[in-house]
C-alpha cells in the first residue's frame, strides 16, 4: 500500500482526533501533555519574549512621543529640584542615538485555546528508507464548548531610552545636574503593565516523522514531531490583535516618584501602537513559532503520540508481548508498512484479539460462512465400474461445515507489494466452543443421467481431513469506513489422502462410492471445488469487509480504547526526540 496505508491511517484516526464524543479526541490527548518538569503542556507559558526593537515609522514615532512627555515631565516636576540649577527651555530631548527605538519585551505569556483543535488533511507524504515524513495542518476553534479564540496574555515591558540634549545637538549634553527619579542627561522609560492579545487566522503545520525504534522482534512505531510551523489561514499572516480595554500601565515603584495621570496615557498609547507596528507583529509570530519548537515540547508531544498510536494498534489488534513481534518473511517493504503487517500478523494468529479468523468468518452473514453454501459443482462424467458412465455428474445445494475453523500463523503470512498473502490452515483445531472441529465437511445432492435417464437423487458427504486455503487479499479505501477487501485468488489445497466422498443412493451406493475413491475424481473434485469457490470470491471479500470494519470500529471506539494509560509517560525507548 505504500504511502496509501500512512494515509489511510491519518484519515481513519483523524476522523475519531477530530470528534469530541471518540475516546481518542485531540483536545483531550493535549490536554494530557505533560512536560520534563510534570506541568501541563496546555495553556503554553512561554518564557521572556523579546520582541526587539520597534522600527519603522512607528517605532519612530513612539521614539519621539517618549523622548517629548520625558523632557515635560522633567520641565513640570522635577526640574525646580535639580543641583545645580538650569534653565530648562535651554534644554530638549530626543532618543538617545545609540538606542534611538523602543524594545518591546513579553517577560510572560501564556496562551489559551490550543486546546481547540481539529486536524487537516495530509498535505504532504514523503517516503524515507526508515518510514514516512508527513505534515498536516491544525486548525482553532472549531468545536464548540471550548474556548472560541487563541489568546496571549502576560506582562509587558516597554523602553526607550531618551537623552537632554542642549540646543540642536543630536548627542546627550555635557552639563551635569542631578534630580529626583530622573537620570540625567540619559535615561530609559521602563514602561510596563498587562497585556491581551487575541490571535486570529492562525494554522499550525505539524511535521511528523514515523519510524521504528528497536529491531527484530524487538520493534516498536514511534513518532517524532520535528516542528511546527505557524502559517496563515489563507493569504494573510496571523494577526495578534491587542485588546486595548485589558491593557493596563503600572504607576512608578520609586519613592517620591510622581504619578502623572496625562503623560501616563500617553505612554499607554505608545504601547499601544508598539503592539500594533508590523515590527511586534512579526516578532510575536517569530516568538511563537520558536516557544512550540522548543525541544521539551516537541519530545513531549511527539511521546504522547507515540503512546496513543500504541495504544490504538494494541486496541485495533493486539498487544505484543516483549520481544513477540513477527520477524521476517516479506521482502523490499517500507519498514514503517513492514511493522504494521507484523502487528496484523500477529493479531491474526492471537484467539484474544477481535481479527481471529474463527470469530471474523463466524460474524460474516451476507454471504453466511458458517456454514457456506457453495452451490452447484459440476463434476463430468465418472466411470462406473460394471455398471457404465455417469454423465453430468451434478453435486448440488452443498453446504461447507468448518469453514471458520482456521488458523493463519505468523510465519505463514506474507506482505508482497501490498497485498497479503497467506496459507490458512483449516481443520486444526479440536474442541473449541462453537468451532466446527475436524473435518471441513460438505455435504449436498448427487445426481446424474446414465443412457439419457436420470438417476435417483443421493447424498454425497465430502469429508476433507486436513487442507489449507491459499489466499491473496488486497486492500482499498480513504479510511477505515470504507475499508474494501478484495479476494484476489482462494485456492482449496488438500491431498487425496486427506480426501474422502461417500454418497448414499440406495441400491446404486456401492457402486459409486467405488467409482469416487478414483485418484482422478479426486482431483477433479478439488478442480471443481476451486472453480465455484472462486465464482463467490466477490461476495465473500464484501462480506469480509463490512465484518472487518465493523470489528476494528468497534476496538477503536470503545470507551477503555482511548488515551493511552500515563499519556505524557514515555514508554522505554518508544519516542526518540527530534534532531
Amino acid at each position: 500500500m505504500s504511502d496509501n496505508l500512512v494515509t489511510f491511517l491519518h484519515a481513519t484516526m483523524r476522523r475519531r482526533l477530530n470528534d469530541l464524543s471518540k475516546p481518542h479526541n485531540l483536545p483531550e490527548l493535549l490536554r494530557q501533555v505533560r512536560l520534563d518538569n510534570g506541568t501541563p503542556l496546555l495553556p503554553v507559558k512561554a518564557e521572556t519574549w523579546r520582541l526587539g526593537a520597534i522600527g519603522g515609522d512607528g517605532g519612530n514615532t513612539i521614539a519621539v512621543a517618549a523622548a517629548d512627555n520625558w523632557y515635560t515631565l522633567v520641565k513640570l516636576r522635577y526640574a525646580r529640584h535639580a543641583q545645580p540649577p538650569f534653565h530648562a527651555a535651554d534644554f530638549s530631548a530626543i532618543p538617545l542615538p545609540e538606542a534611538p527605538l523602543p524594545v518591546l519585551t513579553l517577560p510572560t505569556a501564556e496562551l489559551t485555546g490550543l486546546d481547540n483543535v481539529q486536524l487537516g488533511p495530509l498535505e504532504n507524504v514523503e517516503t524515507l528508507p526508515d518510514g514516512y515524513r508527513v505534515t498536516a495542518p491544525l486548525y482553532f476553534g472549531k468545536h464548540s464548548g471550548l474556548p472560541q479564540t487563541i489568546t496571549v496574555d502576560g506582562r509587558y515591558l516597554l523602553q526607550q531610552s531618551v537623552c537632554a540634549r542642549a540646543g540642536d545637538e543630536v548627542r546627550p549634553t555635557s552639563f551635569a545636574t542631578r534630580m529626583p527619579c530622573v537620570h540625567w542627561p540619559t535615561d530609559q522609560i521602563n514602561g510596563t503593565g498587562d497585556f491581551s492579545l487575541t490571535v486570529s487566522g492562525l494554522v499550525l503545520v505539524v511535521t511528523l516523522r514515523i519510524q521504528l525504534v528497536g529491531d527484530g522482534a524487538g520493534r516498536s512505531l514511534a513518532l517524532v514531531v520535528e516542528a511546527v510551523q505557524p502559517r496563515g489561514d489563507g493569504t494573510e499572516q496571523p494577526r495578534f490583535t491587542l485588546v486595548e480595554d485589558k491593557l493596563t500601565i503600572d504607576d512608578p515603584t520609586d519613592p517620591g516618584c510622581v504619578k502623572n495621570t496625562a503623560l501616563k496615557q500617553v505612554w499607554r498609547q505608545n504601547a499601544v501602537d508598539a503592539f500594533n507596528s508590523e515590527s511586534a507583529q512579526a516578532a510575536l509570530r517569530q516568538q511563537l513559532q520558536n516557544t512550540l519548537n522548543l525541544d521539551d515540547s516537541l519530545r513531549r508531544i511527539g511521546t504522547a503520540c507515540t503512546e496513543q498510536l500504541a495504544h490504538v494498534l494494541d486496541s485495533a489488534l493486539t498487544a505484543v508481548p516483549p520481544g513477540k513481534l513477527p520477524d521476517g518473511g516479506s521482502e523490499g517493504n517500507n519498514p514503517v508498512d513492514q511493522y504494521l503487517f507484523d502487528r496484523l500478523r500477529l493479531a491474526i494468529a492471537d484467539e484474544q484479539s477481535a481479527l481471529y479468523p474463527p470469530k471474523i468468518l463466524q460474524s460474516v452473514t451476507d454471504p453466511r460462512i458458517e456454514p457456506y453454501t457453495l452451490g452447484e459443482v459440476k463434476l463430468g462424467d465418472i466411470d462406473l465400474d460394471g455398471m457404465g458412465k455417469a454423465e453430468d455428474v451434478t453435486f448440488t445445494d452443498v453446504t461447507v461445515v468448518g469453514a471458520s475453523n482456521a488458523v493463519v500463523l505468523p510465519e505463514q503470512a506474507a506482505l508482497d507489494a501490498g497485498t497479503l498473502r497467506a496459507k490458512v490452515s483449516m481443520s486444526s483445531l479440536m474442541g473449541r466452543p462453537g468451532i466446527p472441529g475436524p473435518p471441513l465437511t460438505l455435504k449436498g445432492t448427487f445426481r446424474f443421467t446414465m443412457d439419457g435417464d436420470p438417476s435417483p437423487l443421493g447424498r454425497l458427504t465430502v469429508a476433507v481431513r486436513s487442507s489449507a486455503l491459499v489466499s491473496a487479499l488486497s486492500f482499498s479505501g480513504a479510511e477505515l469506513g470504507s475499508l474494501s477487501l478484495t479476494v484476489a485468488s482462494l485456492t482449496v489445497e488438500f491431498t487425496d489422502q486427506d480426501l474422502e466422498l461417500t454418497v448414499d443412493m440406495g441400491q446404486m451406493t456401492s457402486f459409486v462410492n467405488a467409482a469416487l475413491r478414483a485418484d482422478s475424481v479426486k482431483e477433479d473434485v478439488r478442480t471443481k471445488l476451486n472453480a465455484a469457490l472462486a465464482k463467490d470470491l466477490p461476495q465473500i471479500g464484501a462480506g469480509l469487509s463490512d465484518v472487518v470494519r465493523r470489528a476494528v470500529e468497534e476496538q477503536l471506539d470503545r470507551p477503555d480504547g482511548g488515551r493511552a494509560p500515563g499519556s505524557g509517560e514515555a514508554r522505554a525507548g518508544a519516542s526518540p526526540s527530534a534532531e
